[in-house]
């Protein structure tokens, strides 16, 4: 216990139960109650010391809590409020009282133990602080095909979420209360979206970025950066670029079961593959499955085309014997003339990239290009389209694995 003199007390900021030793008097003084008293002599029995619990911190939505004071031996107990305002007990001397306060409000409690010899008092803090939990909107969805997808934020234990978009126009939220709401907006616009979840005391925010994609957009592939561009036909979603991805190994090695997607670039030419894209033996491209519809080696969201998807294509565009002039890229500056038939009416933008032969020789650029599809016609052989420079036709054809050829990935439904 601190000892002051008469006139050190005088200047003190009191609280209820403050208890100090006035050098002057001799005596202990104490106040209580908006008032000072004095305890001098021998006087006993003292009052039971206070002790008024552990400090309590609700981050719930609790806002009344059991006290924990002990009980006095000598003298009776009395709970006060110190700082704060609009809470209550329910019985004020009852060391183990009930309280109950206010919603995201700190308060600072006196239990003060008094009889006549004096008054012993302790302080416990008591705050109800309802936290939200902690949000999360889910993983960044980029590329998106259509204009809806369907968010994934968390789901709040005890509190409310709601969902706002922060930046892009045009978007709109099925359910703007629901984790999992589904959002519309507008292709190629940029939409950051916020999930708040909020109680009575706080609201967090946590963000989520939202692009939608339609084919005829670019798309990018998060694997190296590179770009392609794509084209709707018929029902179906194409690559208009033949497809450059891996790490160019000489045409005189196979490709291998590892880790590294590899390509063969025509006469080794890292140039080659930048024009036509890579050339790939079948078990490489098909990423060593031989499971028909594939992802493979293109993109995520693509896969590569089945047999049957390819006549679909080829149907589309009139059937086999007028299809390869509609897919093939106009002019000679690829082809070499006269590049017949060719009118790139669907799109498709077909490039003569010639092949690695299965004894790693390079033939044809300019000539041909062939295109794998993910079905095989036997262990050793797959199915494949074969554009040429002579003829407005595409050829169903069947090779062995081994051939290097280049690569269209088709979007996924």
């Amino acid at each position: 216990m601190k000892s002051y003199t008469q006139p050190e007390i005088d200047a003190l900021t009191p609280y209820n139960g403050l208890t100090v030793h006035n050098a002057t008097t001799n005596c202990i003084n104490y106040y209580f109650v908006n008032n000072w008293f004095e305890a001098c002599g021998n006087c006993t029995p003292q009052p039971t010391q206070a002790a008024a619990g552990a400090d309590q911190n609700f981050t719930d939505n609790t806002t009344a809590t059991t006290l924990a004071a002990n009980t006095p031996t000598h003298g009776t107990g009395l709970w006060t409020i110190i700082t704060s305002e609009g809470g209550s007990f329910d019985d004020a001397t009852n060391p183990a009282a009930t309280f109950t306060g206010e919603p995201c409000t700190s308060y600072t409690l006196a239990w003060t133990i008094t009889n006549t010899c004096g008054a012993s008092a302790d302080n416990v803090s008591v705050t109800f602080n309802h936290l939200p939990s902690t949000p999360d909107a889910g993983p960044d969805q980029i590329g998106i095909g259509g204009n809806t997808t369907t968010l994934a934020g968390n789901t709040p234990v005890e509190d409310t979420g709601l969902w706002a978009v922060v930046t892009g126009e045009g978007g709109s939220f099925g359910d703007p209360t629901s984790p999992t709401s589904t959002f519309t907006g507008v292709p190629t616009t940029d939409y950051v979206l916020s999930w708040t979840i909020s109680t009575s005391c706080q609201s967090l925010s946590d963000e989520v970025n939202i692009r939608f994609w339609i084919c005829g957009m670019p798309i990018t592939d998060s694997r190296d950066s590179k770009t392609y561009n794509t084209v709707q036909i018929g029902a179906q979603c194409w690559m208009a670029q033949n497809l450059n991805v891996g790490t160019r190994i000489a045409g005189s090695s196979n490709q291998a079961n590892n880790t590294t997607i590899e390509k063969y670039c025509y006469s080794n030419s890292d140039a080659q593959c930048d024009v036509y894209g890579g050339l790939y033996q079948w078990n490489e491209m098909m990423n060593y499955t031989t499971t028909a519809v594939v992802q493979g080696i293109c993109p995520d969201g693509w896969h590569l085309p089945t047999d049957a998807e390819w006549t679909s294509l080829t149907t589309y565009l009139g059937r086999e014997s007028v299809a390869g002039g509609k897919m093939k890229e106009t002019g000679t500056t690829h082809w070499v003339s006269p590049n017949t038939g060719a009118t790139n009416s669907s799109g498709f933008t077909g490039l003569p990239g010639g092949y690695r032969s299965s004894n790693g020789a390079f033939n044809n650029s300019g000539y041909n290009g062939t295109l794998w599809s993910s079905s095989e016609n036997s262990t050793t052989n797959a199915w494949s389209r074969f554009l040429y420079y002579s003829s407005a036709n595409v050829s169903r054809a069947n090779y062995a694995k081994g051939y290097g050829f280049s690569v269209r990935c088709l979007r996924d439904l």
